[in-house]
């Protein structure tokens, strides 16, 4: 039984160390040493490597907030993204309703053309209440037509 968790006390140990140091950026890397000999320190050198590994990191952690140890879980705040396999994302947005410089200008441009439209109908009101309006009640300025002149039949004083 006390072996059984040993072995578990190392995988978790060598885990948590293993994960530490591949989520750490390259320029908060404790003595100044490459990630993969950091890695292959932890695995090969078991359990010396992840406690040299949770150790240095630590105290590097520290040294560069001036001394002062934070608790924290992760020797560093940065992590790196981990990407298995296929390219880390873009910073441009994947459709343009997600990009808020595309949003901003079709606004700007709705606003506008909401604008112009009410412009132009208060234009065409102002032009309507300036024109003259033909009186229901006066008769209509040219009511004969000189090519067709109207018939005298049809006046309402021949007939009988």
């Amino acid at each position: 039984m006390v072996r059984v968790l040993l072995f578990i006390l190392w995988l978790a140990l060598a885990l948590y160390a293993l994960i530490d140091c591949i989520r750490t950026p390259k320029d908060n890397l404790p003595g100044k040493i490459p990630k993969v000999l950091w890695i292959m320190l932890i695995l090969l050198i078991s359990p010396i490597g992840a406690i040299a590994w949770i150790i240095v990191s630590r105290v590097a952690a520290a040294e560069a907030k001036g001394g002062v140890i934070e608790p924290n879980i992760w020797s560093s705040e940065e992590s790196v993204s981990l990407s298995f396999g296929h390219r880390p994302a873009t910073e441009q947005p994947s459709a343009p309703d997600d990009d808020p410089e595309f949003l901003e200008e079709v606004s700007r441009k709705l606003r506008e053309k909401q604008r112009e439209e009410y412009e132009r109908k208060k234009r065409e009101k102002e032009d309507e209440k300036l024109q003259p309006r033909p009186d229901k009640n006066s008769a209509p300025e040219n009511p004969t037509d000189p090519q067709n002149p109207p018939d005298p039949a049809d006046s309402p004083d021949t007939k009988s």
